[in-house]
């Protein structure tokens, strides 16, 4: 018997959640696409999905579900998260994960407690270029670290219901933390904004032995996401606008996938037996990161 997947909240990013499934149930790899949205008009936009529903309570009273995506307004991820896993559902909550370190734990004990699993929605752990990246780090291969530098910014404006660091910078957090566990001290963070643009920052971490920079932006000229590591002995250059090919010491290495990090991210969370506890603390510990980097840029405003 196949899996049966939901997607809650069909706006812009959702109906992506909900493509990305579409893809893995031609592969085989799903039995059932559900799409639930408040809005009806959204949710009956949805094309393909097995069934729609308005209410998350009626989508749960009529399917067997394997897995919630959470992709509603960043204010109602912690609620919904409690619920889903109060009646013992595997949930992926999209970031921010809780709006506080505070609602992160809650929201990991509460999985502990009813045996379920949740997931967070930072995926450049799922792309293979991070995972490349992160091998040769591991292996020594870059040398000792002198300069990380992430960037995403996108033409898109700042939606209303989020932050610049919710919705662009805490995927370089979760990513530098991923590359470099436990590297950066984040409450040392310092701000640059961009001029002209109060929608778009610089944040820098500083250390004797090395840098660490995240750039993001809302409203910019062009589309960027991009990574470069620099270590005494090597050079790590990607575009994780793709996730094809890596650049290593001006090599170009091919990756090739076979799926998107977003399909990897989703059988990852259905094939997991259970939450580890590096699962765990990776989770709690990039809601801290993000915490101690929003308190760094309130006390520079």
């Amino acid at each position: 018997m196949g899996f049966t997947v939901a997607v809650v909240g069909c706006g812009r990013w959702g109906s992506v959640h909900v493509a990305s499934l579409l893809h893995l149930k031609q592969e085989g790899m799903l039995n059932r696409v559900v799409a639930c949205d408040l809005v009806e008009n959204t949710v009956e936009a949805i094309q393909g999905a097995d069934a729609r529903y308005t209410s998350w309570q009626s989508m749960c009273e009529h399917e067997t579900l394997d897995l919630v995506i959470l992709a509603t307004p960043n204010d109602t991820h912690t609620s919904l998260g409690m619920a889903f896993l109060a009646k013992g559902l595997h949930v992926l909550i999209e970031k921010p994960f809780g709006a506080s370190p505070s609602e992160a734990r809650a929201l990991l004990d509460k999985a502990i407690e009813k045996q379920a699993a949740v997931f967070s929605g930072h995926l450049l752990r799922h792309h293979a270029g991070f995972q490349h990246a992160k091998h040769l780090i591991e292996e020594g291969a870059i040398g000792q670290l002198i300069s990380a530098t992430y960037a995403r910014c996108t033409v898109r404006p700042r939606p209303p219901s989020t932050n610049l660091i919710d919705g662009l910078a805490s995927h370089g957090i979760d990513g530098l933390a991923y590359l470099f566990p436990e590297r950066f001290e984040f409450s040392n963070t310092k701000v640059t904004r961009q001029m002209g643009n109060q929608d778009a920052a610089t944040l820098v971490i500083e250390d004797e032995e090395y840098t660490a920079s995240i750039m993001v932006g809302w409203g910019v000229e062009r589309e960027r996401r991009s990574l470069c590591v620099i270590g005494s002995e090597g050079k790590i250059e990607l575009d994780f606008g793709q996730h094809s090919t890596l650049t290593f010491n001006g090599e170009v290495c091919n990756l090739n996938p076979s799926r998107s990090p977003l399909q990897m991210q989703v059988l990852a969370a259905l094939h997991a037996p259970e939450m580890t506890h590096d699962q765990h603390k990776s989770i709690f510990d990039t809601a801290v990161n993000v915490e101690k980097v929003k308190l760094a840029m309130s006390r520079q405003i």
